[in-house]
């Protein structure tokens, strides 16, 4: 059975730090934490987020921050925020005829080059050609 988020916490709070909790899991607001940064990278538009810069808004070490995120979601920080541009770019698409350039800027990627190769490795096509591929399956 895949151990939930909650669950994982959990074992995170017993397993780690060696008898040393840090203030944050002491206070039991490690998953109000968690939940509160994801809430905010999701409502994340303009692309200008940055994770190290959202633990400090949400008064963590980033450190702690980044193993907590990791334990809850079996993601880091990191790639939770690229994964959710990369999903705001598949659906910016498929919606508007914006260049893939303009898409890159849009959702976050300051590189197009970046966003052309992470997209390209994660979804198994280039930005254009899925674009090509959504489209067609829209209109047939």
């Amino acid at each position: 059975m895949k151990p939930t988020g909650t669950d994982r916490i959990q074992r995170f709070r017993i397993t780690h730090h060696h008898g040393q909790l840090p203030k944050l899991v002491r206070a039991g607001q490690s998953l109000l934490i968690i939940r509160k940064a994801m809430a905010r990278m999701r409502t994340e538009k303009n692309g200008g987020l940055d994770v190290q810069t959202l633990a400090r808004e949400l008064n963590i070490n980033y450190s702690t921050f980044r193993h907590a995120f990791q334990q809850y979601t079996g993601s880091s920080p990191q790639r939770y925020l690229l994964d959710l541009r990369l999903a705001r770019a598949r659906k910016l698409l498929t919606r508007t005829p914006h260049t893939t350039k303009e898409i890159a800027r849009r959702t976050g990627f300051k590189d197009e080059f970046y966003f052309y190769r992470y997209f390209k490795k994660k979804v198994g096509m280039t930005p254009s050609e899925w674009r090509f591929h959504s489209l067609h399956k829209l209109n047939a």
